[in-house]
């Protein structure tokens, strides 16, 4: 649940915590020189190193891809690895869920080996 974090509007979130927020600052996430990027950058990487650290093999080959969908941040990113060995794994993720939705986020990793 980042989407409002990404368009710079944190107090989005105000409802849903149910306390008053004080922070981030509005550019913390939503402005690449601050915040270096977006989902990619601020979520994906806990995501990747869990799927390294459950299976333990050396990526070989990597392709990804990402979207905005207008913002100044990636909004959604897809990955596929294949690893050393032989095996090949996907991760992709979204921080477009509405804070409306909190209950509906998703966590998948797939890993597939012979």
């Amino acid at each position: 649940m980042v989407l409002e974090y990404y368009r710079a509007n944190p107090q989005a979130y105000a409802d849903v915590f149910k306390w008053e927020i004080t922070g981030p600052q509005p550019t913390t996430y939503s402005e690449p020189s601050v915040a270096g990027g977006g989902q990619g950058h601020l979520q994906v990487t806990h995501s990747a190193a869990l799927l390294l650290w459950l299976t333990n093999p050396k990526p070989r080959d990597m392709t990804a891809f990402l979207a905005n969908f207008e913002l100044k941040v990636d909004l959604c990113d897809a990955i596929s690895v294949r690893y050393e060995g032989g095996a090949i794994g996907t991760l992709a993720t979204t921080g477009g869920i509405p804070a409306a939705q909190i209950g509906h986020q998703q966590h998948e990793l797939r890993v597939y080996r012979a």
